[in-house]
């Protein structure tokens, strides 16, 4: 699998992203609204069990548009995971 972009081609991996999870290193931070589809929420607690050391964190009173449905609590999240 390749895509090309204003001429450079980019050469995907033939291992399924889902299977990648221990290469991602860096501190992450999974943010799910309270109201948000089950979907979502299963997601996010795959991908908060698969990386280590993740962060996941329900706000709450909002769907999937965290940060234009509740962006004081939004704000407040990132600001503190960014401060650690």
């Amino acid at each position: 699998m390749f895509l090309i972009i204003n001429g450079q081609r980019f050469v995907g991996s033939s291992i399924p992203p889902y299977k990648r999870f221990d290469e991602i290193k860096v501190s992450t931070l999974i943010l799910v609204g309270e109201h948000d589809i089950p979907d979502v929420h299963a997601c996010s607690g795959l991908f908060n069990a698969c990386i280590s050391g993740s962060h996941r964190e329900v706000i709450p009173g909002c769907g999937h548009l965290i940060a234009l449905e509740q962006p004081a609590l939004f704000n407040e999240q990132v600001l503190e995971f960014l401060g650690k």
